[in-house]
């Protein structure tokens, strides 16, 4: 739904109120943290539906705070995934309890925090920081780097903790790492079940490759004029690119049709 200066695009909040103005749901499915993605529920107005935060590892409610579902990464993955990216070089970011924890400062986290819209926290030595803490375990883990040494990170991860961990590349130079129980479709899929709605029924919009099973879920699943050719072409639909208002074209052909 994001432009390039991180703004929803003024027909994506008129075709989603007058989504939920009849009588439908709506609701943000994100690889963002719990903290960045509400602003926008705000925003848009979705009132206190459940958001789907962390590529599917927490979903919780945007007013109240409930929260619905909590996978974190298991303590001794997170600490090997420490471990392994301190060792190699890489700058890891923990998110713990809804907070961005990271080593230290530096030109990386100041570009996440740019995107997220979030405060970081320094703490030094991660593998230290959590220690045998489970109060610590991490929602998700992130590395920022080059798109070729995220993909020898992505390798080497998989190598090592492939049996215990989902990975996948939303923008090129982040590497997201979550619970290998947790993803977009299994958390849209419960959410829904909960709410009564049919997969059928369901109209998912994404633009990168942590939308993929997600897409691939719904019964009509549209990609964003710029998503990734390879995204593009496993979705039902492409729209256009957020600055075209492409998710409002879609919500406007799938959802609200000719019934205004």
């Amino acid at each position: 739904m994001l432009d390039r200066d991180l703004r929803i695009h003024p027909s994506t909040i008129t075709a989603l109120k007058e989504v939920l103005s009849s009588g439908r749901l709506a609701t943000i499915v994100t690889g963002r943290m719990f903290a960045s993605a509400r602003k926008y529920a705000r925003e848009l107005g979705l009132g206190d539906m459940p958001l789907v935060t962390y590529n599917g590892g927490l979903t919780r409610t945007a007013v109240t705070g409930h929260t619905y579902f909590h996978q974190p990464v298991e303590l001794a993955v997170a600490r090997g995934v420490a471990e392994l990216t301190r060792d190699l070089g890489y700058n890891l970011n923990l998110y713990v309890d809804d907070q961005l924890i990271v080593p230290e400062l530096n030109d990386k986290t100041r570009l996440y925090v740019t995107i997220a819209g979030v405060d970081a926290h320094p703490v030094g030595d991660l593998v230290a920081y959590l220690g045998e803490d489970r109060q610590r375990r991490p929602t998700k883990m992130l590395v920022v780097d080059e798109e070729a040494r995220v993909q020898e990170l992505k390798r080497a991860v998989g190598e090592r903790f492939g049996k215990d961990l989902y990975t996948v590349t939303s923008y090129p130079y982040f590497l997201e790492m979550m619970n290998l129980g947790v993803s977009k479709s299994k958390a849209l899929d419960a959410l829904a079940r909960g709410l009564g709605v049919a997969r059928e029924e369901i109209l998912a919009i994404g633009d990168s490759f942590n939308d993929l099973d997600m897409l691939e879920y719904a019964g009509i699943g549209v990609a964003m004029g710029s998503a990734p050719e390879e995204v593009k072409a496993r979705a039902d639909h492409v729209t256009g690119s957020t600055g075209e208002g492409g998710v409002a074209a879609a919500v406007e052909r799938f959802v609200l049709g000719g019934q205004r």
